[in-house]
């Protein structure tokens, strides 16, 4: 693994403009047949996990030592406007509900308390986790 997408290593992984269709990367010019996008991880899925690796930031093996996990345990407190909450809370949420069950994190939850600043236009809460 070389930290670039497996479509990296793909044979026929290139765009044939006049014949539109999928050919060799052996044939990419930059003129008629042009490399197709590796990147295919959306963002956010990076960046709703990227509180693990504050915990263990130089394993090279795992993202986090179960024994680092343990003791950090999650994020204290999150502080995000209205964006946040539809937006990276939600992925940030499953992806750490999904570690959770295959034990790969202790928490149920990645944030002890979250704090929603901004486009508030009434009452506001902390809202607090309880593991």
């Amino acid at each position: 693994n070389n930290g670039n997408s497996p479509l990296t290593q793909a044979k026929f992984w290139a765009w044939d403009k006049k014949k539109k269709k999928i050919v060799s990367t052996s044939l990419i010019n930059s003129k008629k047949i042009l490399p197709l996008e590796t990147n295919t991880m959306p963002s956010w899925a990076g960046s709703s996990w990227y509180y693990l690796r504050y915990m263990d930031p130089n394993n090279k093996y795992f993202f986090v030592k179960k024994k680092k996990e343990t003791y950090w345990k999650y994020v204290d407190l999150y502080i995000g406007g209205i964006e946040h909450a539809t937006g990276h809370l939600i992925y940030a949420r499953f992806w750490h509900k999904f570690l959770k069950d295959y034990n790969f994190v202790s928490s149920e939850e990645p944030f002890k308390k979250i704090l929603n600043k901004g486009m508030i236009l009434g009452n506001s809460a902390i809202i607090y986790c309880n593991n």
